[in-house]
């Protein structure tokens, strides 16, 4: 494995790990050159910088292919500066899968049970979250939001209005409004499933892990029992 890396500290990550019997060339200096380049990912630095991974893009050839963790710009493009194969899903693929819309529907398409609601306009917000407080509190997701960031507990009609009101205001400079309602459900326990499911359909299941929450913030996963 080639390892190429953004972490200013990866040569203690690398000791660490080929002690532990892993071995792979990895870049010896960090790529970001200035302070504005802190928040480039690791495939945009290597597109900027191509002279100093030259010596480790020697050690690949066009059967190599980039084995990203996800499917984020830039990808594509590292590919040419390293002269490797990219096998991953188109970049607009992969944000429509990852939307909870794309959750949604699926649960529609599948004749399964969803909980969640996609909504594209003010006054569907205000019927169906009105409709869904007289059974308790309901969460707003943003389709998109990562780690449970940005979704909204709304417990009383008076927190109804106060974000009804403000995405009013906003509709004035972006009309384009889509969000998912979901009943807030008081849950003991969360877990996750990791698997791959390979280009002929077949399914193999990694791991299930039991999920580490602070409120609706993700703060990571620990072996299920």
């Amino acid at each position: 494995q080639i390892i190429f890396s953004n972490l200013n500290n990866n040569f203690y990550l690398k000791n660490y790990l080929n002690s532990l019997g892993f071995h792979f060339i990895c870049n010896d200096s960090s790529l970001e050159e200035t302070r504005n380049e802190q928040s480039k990912s690791i495939f945009d630095l290597i597109v900027s910088h191509p002279e100093q991974i030259k010596s480790m893009a020697n050690n690949l050839n066009n059967t190599t292919i980039l084995s990203p963790y996800s499917v984020i710009p830039g990808i594509v493009e590292a590919g040419h500066v390293l002269g490797v194969s990219v096998d991953v899903p188109d970049l607009d693929i992969v944000r429509k899968v990852n939307s909870k819309v794309y959750s949604c529907e699926s649960y529609e398409v599948l004749g399964m049970k969803g909980i969640g609601k996609v909504l594209n306009n003010i006054d569907d917000l205000i019927v169906e979250g009105t409709r869904l407080l007289s059974e308790g509190a309901f969460l707003i997701k943003d389709p998109c939001g990562v780690s449970g960031s940005v979704n909204m507990l709304i417990s009383s009609p008076k927190e109804l209005e106060r974000i009804v009101r403000h995405l009013r205001q906003q509709s004035a400079q972006s009309p384009v409004i889509e969000f998912v309602l979901e009943p807030f459900l008081e849950k003991a326990l969360d877990f996750s499933c990791n698997f791959l499911i390979s280009k002929t359909g077949t399914i193999e299941i990694v791991t299930i892990q039991r999920m580490v929450n602070r409120g609706f913030t993700y703060m990571g996963s620990i072996s299920a029992s």
